[in-house]
């Protein structure tokens, strides 16, 4: 009978893992999925009216880099091929040797600039309305998107100097900072907290003992990715998309969490570490028909 239940324990203990397991999987699946698209069927309009002129622009200026690239072989120019191939491959972004190319990325520059300076003013006038009617996560998108557009203009991730408050005693806290891959995080941590350590300072009392980020470092993990950890000041880059996690280490060790205590001022700083990754890839992942066309409208 004891040999009966302790199997039984032991399946039951299994099947928990499994489920934890399965849960923490869906988990870091919905963490690393790209922000969505607004809703709205103003937005969805606004968007359509700009996709087909993009899309035309786009595989023009591709064109001219295919025969910028012929042209360029043909001559053994090898380091001109490897660039108008990078570039045609979304990963570069550099100054092309070629005419042909120069005054082809010259023309497409001008018509990108233009299109996201409508685009923008045009999602800000959408996201005013929205908000006379209440819909404030529809705001939201429409705000988040806006930034995403700001970003891949500057080259930057969009965040520069921003200090939140990591409390020592919780677990990964959300900085609303969301994050592609390449991005290039920087992290400098000021005060003192503790992991629920103590020492013994008199017969029959206690206190914690307290440090900073380089005594109790700092996680930081984007989405549901491996994290990653450093102290006082440190950087890391994105291994993928999602949102910008943070918490004390070591978080799961502590044998007294509700000991914890303290919070980190924690400044993070985001910048793009290949320049390539521009306004053009953002506009053709957000105007493709069928990006569009997957955003549930919402009829509010």
């Amino acid at each position: 009978m004891r040999k009966t239940s302790i199997i039984l324990f032991m399946i039951l203990s299994v099947s928990s893992v499994l489920v934890a397991g399965e849960e923490e999987t869906k988990k870091a699946a919905k963490q690393d999925a790209p922000a969505p698209l607004p809703q709205s069927a103003e937005v969805k309009e606004i968007l359509s009216s700009h996709a087909p002129g993009f899309i035309e622009s786009r595989e023009a200026y591709h064109k001219s880099l295919e025969t910028a690239r012929a042209q360029a072989a043909q001559k053994g120019n090898l380091e001109e091929v490897k660039n108008l191939e990078a570039a045609l491959a979304g990963e570069y972004a550099g100054e092309f040797a070629s005419y042909t190319a120069k005054t082809a990325k010259k023309s497409f520059d001008g018509k990108v600039d233009r299109l996201t300076k409508t685009l923008t003013y045009e999602l800000k006038e959408a996201m005013k309305k929205i908000l006379v009617k209440g819909d404030t996560e529809e705001a939201e998108r429409i705000n988040n998107l806006v930034e995403r557009i700001d970003a891949a203009k500057s080259g930057t991730g969009g965040v520069s100097g921003k200090t939140i408050s990591v409390e020592a005693v919780k677990d990964w806290q959300p900085t609303g900072i969301v994050l592609t891959k390449g991005l290039k995080v920087k992290l400098v941590c000021k005060g003192k907290w503790s992991s629920g350590a103590r020492k013994k300072v008199g017969s029959n009392r206690w206190e914690n003992i307290y440090g900073d980020a380089d005594t109790y470092n700092i996680q930081a993990r984007v989405g549901g990715s491996k994290a990653a950890q450093g102290g006082a000041e440190w950087d890391f880059v994105a291994a993928n998309e999602g949102e910008l996690l943070l918490r004390m280490f070591p978080y799961r060790s502590r044998a007294n969490l509700a000991e914890a205590k303290g919070t980190m001022s924690v400044t993070i700083s985001v910048e793009d570490t290949n320049p390539t990754r521009g306004i053009e890839n953002l506009l053709a992942e957000i105007l493709k028909p069928g990006a569009i066309a997957a955003a549930p409208v919402d009829k509010k």
